[in-house]
């Protein structure tokens, strides 16, 4: 599933927007105990709109972070800049 992921019409599209080689895209892959959060959310240590090394972004919201990866809800989005901390 999770490799399969990389094929999604999504993730080929990102990848030809950023500029991305295919065959160089690696995948990895952390497993953590599941518990019955109040919100999730996913980090990302750079831009992944703009590729800025500078920011970092994270998507949150109520419930589980599923609903995030899948794009089936619209996220709060927080943007930190990395020196600032801002």
């Amino acid at each position: 599933m999770c490799w399969s992921s990389l094929f999604t019409p999504q993730a080929i599209s990102y990848r030809i927007k950023m500029g991305f080689p295919h065959e160089k895209v690696l995948m990895s892959v952390g497993v953590q105990k599941m518990i019955n959060a109040k919100s999730a959310g996913v980090m990302f240590t750079l831009d992944p709109t703009t590729g800025d090394l500078s920011r970092i972004v994270i998507e949150a919201n109520w419930g589980l972070g599923e609903a995030i990866v899948s794009g089936s809800v619209n996220p709060d989005r927080f943007i930190v800049d990395k020196v600032m901390l801002e």
